[in-house]
């Protein structure tokens, strides 16, 4: 294996630091935590480039653009509405449904023990988890037993 030059970015963030860098812009990393706030109003900032997943909560990722709103600072990326309800499947199919845009049948698991064909199953609030093709009569990847 080839040794990464000092150069290369190690994470997504600092590959766009970098290339923001690149174009004379200057950049202050800061993290979705609850500093969050006062590192905003202490260093001023034209523009927040939002790559934040958040910290934890079903709104998660809706913190830094809602933060940014009542802020009045402009940021990248999709607003707090649009990342919450992107974030929550169930209603993102039902939003999908409502404007006439076709999307595969689902059923919202509750328990994790509900009865159902086989499915991709989907934990409801969670990003970038891969869909389990399930057969049996309960859903094994939410708690229930095959």
């Amino acid at each position: 294996m080839t040794p990464r030059p000092s150069t290369t970015p190690r994470r997504p963030s600092e590959a766009i630091s970098q290339a923001l860098e690149s174009y004379g812009h200057v950049v202050v990393p800061l993290e979705a935590t609850a500093e969050l706030p006062r590192q905003l109003t202490d260093s001023p900032v034209d523009l927040v480039f939002n790559i934040a997943e958040g910290v934890e909560g079903r709104n998660r990722e809706a913190a830094v653009p809602a933060l940014c709103e009542l802020m009045g600072i402009p940021y990248t990326g999709s607003d707090a509405a649009t990342l919450s309800i992107a974030l929550d499947k169930a209603l993102s199919k039902k939003v999908l449904r409502q404007h006439g845009i076709l999307t595969p049948e689902f059923q919202l698991m509750e328990t994790g023990r509900e009865r159902l064909s086989p499915k991709l199953v989907f934990p409801p609030h969670r990003q970038a988890q891969p869909g389990r093709l399930v057969q049996g009569r309960e859903c094994p990847c939410l708690g229930g037993r095959r």
